[in-house]
């Protein structure tokens, strides 16, 4: 490796890039430079870890590329330690790996047909889910004030008038660019919800848990909750107003859904523990959800709880409350499976979650 270059943080320096840092895990959300530099340097956790590591978009362009019109886009993974910060030696492996392949000429990396060779291989590369990378690309091309898609325009016009089988030309990037940019297009939005065909509607709220949408969109969404007992609508619904900014229209969802047998699923109980964690960690949520993935088998109440677990703002109130007096046979005997499990476990494949 290169006795110069000692962080990604200081190799993007020496190739003289623009950057844009973002999280690309559960929710997609910008990254301070700051916070990505303090990440690396060991100071602080990762903000938003996602199965025991660090998920990042990095958006690059050279800094004489005043139109941006050479952005590259790395999608990168690093493994952190037990405290949840970011594992050195797993840094400096990806280094010397991308310094190898570049042969030390760093100017070779901001050259499009340079980015293929200059990853290929790296084992903290990760390739996102087609839905994933959509967002990804949506909130980096509105973060860098490049135009939308020309797929946008196509799902509009299907808003404005969502009937007939015409939905199945509609393409995932068009859906990504519309939730990114849903304010601008709020009334649209909120007049189509209604009427959306269940496949669309659960795409585009799986595009709209990226954004903080307001108590409008959220409201037409949560109409859409009520006395619904389409269990793929149900969660995705869920997921379209977690992000909401309105924490009032969030614990709305969360009653609707934990007084519907739709609770009982595995991928709604998944949903809710990695959308709604700040909910379900007050007194009002916990030991609720705490029942109900406890009756999903002990299995299942691992796996979940050893990913909020592994977050620091979420340890100490879940500790708190799996100590309660109050908490059912079953869910003492899938507490005690697991602080029977081993403290490690191997991070898995990128999850559609």
């Amino acid at each position: 490796m290169s006795a110069s270059v000692t962080t990604l943080y200081q190799l993007l320096e020496n190739m003289k890039v623009h950057c844009r840092w973002f999280d690309a895990g559960h929710r997609i959300s910008k990254l301070s430079p700051s916070q990505w530099q303090q990440f690396e340097d060991g100071h602080i956790a990762y903000p938003q870890p996602y199965l025991k590591h660090a998920y990042l978009g990095l958006a690059f362009w050279p800094e004489d590329d005043q139109r941006k019109q050479q952005v590259q886009l790395w999608c990168l993974r690093f493994p952190l330690d037990e405290q949840g910060k970011l594992d050195l030696a797993s840094r400096d492996q990806f280094l010397k790996h991308l310094l190898t392949a570049l042969s030390s000429n760093l100017e070779a990396a901001k050259k499009d047909e340079q980015l293929t060779a200059v990853l290929e291989g790296n084992p903290y590369v990760f390739k996102p889910s087609d839905e994933k990378q959509a967002n990804l690309h949506a909130v980096v091309s509105q973060q860098l004030k490049q135009p939308h898609s020309a797929f946008m325009s196509t799902v509009l016009n299907y808003f404005a008038h969502p009937e007939g089988d015409d939905w199945q030309q509609l393409g995932i990037q068009g859906l990504a660019d519309l939730a990114c940019r849903w304010l601008d297009h709020q009334n649209d939005i909120c007049k189509a919800i209604p009427q959306l065909p269940s496949p669309v509607l659960c795409s585009f709220c799986h595009c709209l848990e990226h954004h903080a949408i307001n108590g409008m969109v959220a409201d037409a969404l949560l109409s859409r909750l009520e006395n619904n007992d389409d269990k793929a609508e149900q969660i995705a619904l869920l997921r379209g107003i977690s992000h909401c900014q309105d924490n009032a229209r969030i614990e709305s969802a969360l009653n609707l859904v934990l007084s519907s047998p739709v609770i009982m699923d595995v991928e709604m109980l998944v949903s809710l523990s990695s959308r709604c964690s700040q909910q379900l960690i007050t007194e009002k949520y916990a030991l609720v959800f705490l029942e109900h993935l406890a009756a999903a088998g002990n299995d299942i109440f691992a796996a979940v709880m050893q990913e909020l677990l592994f977050q620091a703002p979420l340890r100490e109130p879940l500790l708190g409350y799996i100590r309660s007096p109050d908490r059912s046979e079953t869910l003492s005997q899938a507490i005690g499976h697991l602080f029977s499990q081993p403290k490690h476990t191997e991070p898995q494949a990128e999850q559609k979650h």
